[in-house]
């Protein structure tokens, strides 16, 4: 037997075994977590998964669940809406493209308390279009969370709205009953272990947000779903995966 291979073997299941315990269970008294996480990360890195320590969060504790709805405008009535009406970006400012693109999901009915701060995203004029694209994206928070995967999304052409994009989730109530979260270590860990194939990651970001975990809606009618606390792990090519954050 490889005595050194198995040694360190042990120390790595020790280890894990370590941050584990801390990271499920400290929660329970709500005590931010220190020093485990360059263990953690050298561990990871056994696995070709990188990730800077200090990008590890620390805090985690008990949290409700949230009912959420789906709210949806189907295409045929907003290309109709676009066309009935003249709302347009008074100049290039992005504060100008944020109010008309706010004007314009007034004017769906789509408005929310909910709707975060908007990104803008701007193409150059081109011959085909005739004038600067510009989206205007905006996501969904809930108590100082993003409720991942709820958009709405304006596209602008020379001012003039041209388009109107939305998977909307909106938030409801919280569940009365809090339940305890994993920590993001326990949450690397979890992809840790179902990670499959040796190809090398690098992660460059750790949240914890709000998540529903279900295929995409069809219907137009109102659809409740359930989201979760859960961590989303981003990679450095912009893809992510969720670990659900209530104990597995």
């Amino acid at each position: 037997m490889d005595w050194t291979k198995a040694k360190t073997i042990l120390i790595i299941a020790l280890i894990i075994t370590d941050i584990f315990l801390i990271a499920t269970y400290g929660g329970k008294h709500n005590t931010e977590e220190s020093g485990n996480e360059e263990a953690l990360a050298a561990v990871l890195k056994s696995s070709n998964i990188y990730v800077d320590a200090e990008k590890i969060p620390k805090k985690h504790g008990s949290m409700p669940a949230l009912s959420v709805e789906y709210k949806g405008v189907s295409a045929d009535e907003t290309a109709a809406l676009i066309e009935s009406t003249d709302i347009k970006a008074e100049d290039e400012s992005d504060k100008a493209y944020i109010e008309a693109a706010g004007d314009f999901i007034s004017y769906l009915g789509m408005n929310s308390e909910y709707i975060s701060d908007a990104q803008i995203v701007r193409k150059p004029a081109d011959r085909e279009n005739g004038g600067e694209t510009v989206k205007v994206v905006f996501g969904c928070e809930v108590d100082k969370l993003k409720l991942d995967g709820s958009f709405m999304v304006c596209t602008f052409t020379g001012g003039e709205i041209a388009g109107f994009d939305s998977y909307w989730l909106e938030p409801g109530e919280f569940s009365a009953k809090k339940q305890e979260t994993i920590s993001a270590a326990a949450a690397l860990i979890s992809y840790m272990a179902e990670k499959e194939g040796t190809e090398e990651v690098r992660i460059s970001d750790i949240e914890l947000v709000y998540w529903v975990n279900s295929a995409s809606y069809d219907s137009m009618e109102a659809v409740t779903d359930t989201a979760l606390p859960t961590w989303r792990i981003t990679f450095e090519n912009g893809e992510s995966v969720y670990i659900e954050a209530f104990g597995r």
